[in-house]
């Protein structure tokens, strides 16, 4: 892993960093809409056309931060598995091809380029994804502490 993700550790940071504000705003727009609820029905003080208008902003953010973190995604993923495939065809030129007579090159190259787009998909989508899953969960927790502590132990221990 670090060998494959020499150059583009700061694009994998920053696909965490997106999933991570991805994972505050969504959590943000609960928080908002339990106060827009709140605040409604009269249990709390407060303009509720300017939570509203904050609950809009949120759904704007998260559009906007998902669709970058889609484009740098496939950006990554793209230039990544181009220099991968570079680095493997590169040595692969230069192996004794007596030992490698025995193998098919179609089924070579093919085994290659599914290998490398496995290691693509781990190093910048499912490595990312498992942090932010985490995070998210971990937020979510919370939330449900801070509105109902009994319901957030019960979920929390019987739902993972």
């Amino acid at each position: 892993m670090k060998y494959t993700s020499k150059g583009f550790r700061a694009r994998i940071g920053v696909i965490i960093l997106i999933g991570l504000a991805e994972v505050a705003f969504s959590l943000a727009f609960v928080w908002f809409s339990k106060i827009i609820i709140d605040t409604a029905i009269g249990e709390r003080e407060g303009d509720l056309l300017y939570y509203a208008i904050l609950l809009v902003m949120l759904v704007i953010l998260q559009i906007l931060f998902r669709l970058l973190d889609i484009r740098l995604r496939r950006m990554t993923e793209v230039r990544m598995g181009n220099a991968i495939r570079y680095s493997v065809f590169s040595r692969l030129l230069y192996t004794r091809w007596q030992d490698l007579s025995m193998m098919h090159s179609g089924d070579m190259i093919t085994r290659i380029i599914k290998d490398t787009d496995d290691v693509i998909n781990v190093m910048v989508t499912a490595l990312p994804l498992s942090i932010v899953a985490t995070t998210q969960f971990a937020g979510a927790l919370v939330i449900l502490y801070i509105l109902d502590p009994m319901l957030a132990l019960i979920l929390g221990v019987g739902m993972p």
